[in-house]
């Protein structure tokens, strides 16, 4: 759960808290991806495997990575996370 009290920004709205995120993005998630007869598709996957799964979905120009504040959060409330690149 997200709270915002006072005037003060949350972490992940602060350049220091977006870049912890994407460290720890990219020393977490784990690439992987899906083989079909027209496409390959690349996800990354995040948090325990064994959990709720949330799959993210994002816009045509963004990336996996668009969601790593979300996604921090998320796997440590538990969930396991996977977005698509």
């Amino acid at each position: 759960v997200l709270r915002v009290t006072g005037d003060r920004m949350p972490d992940f709205a602060t350049a220091a808290g977006l870049a912890a995120d994407l460290t720890r993005f990219a020393a977490e998630a784990r690439p992987g991806s899906v083989r079909t007869p027209r496409y390959r598709l690349r996800y990354f996957d995040w948090g325990p495997p064994d959990r709720p799964t949330v799959v993210l979905v994002h816009g045509l120009c963004d990336r996996a990575r668009s969601f790593a504040p979300v996604m921090a959060r998320l796997t440590d409330a538990g969930f396991r996370c996977v977005a698509y690149e």
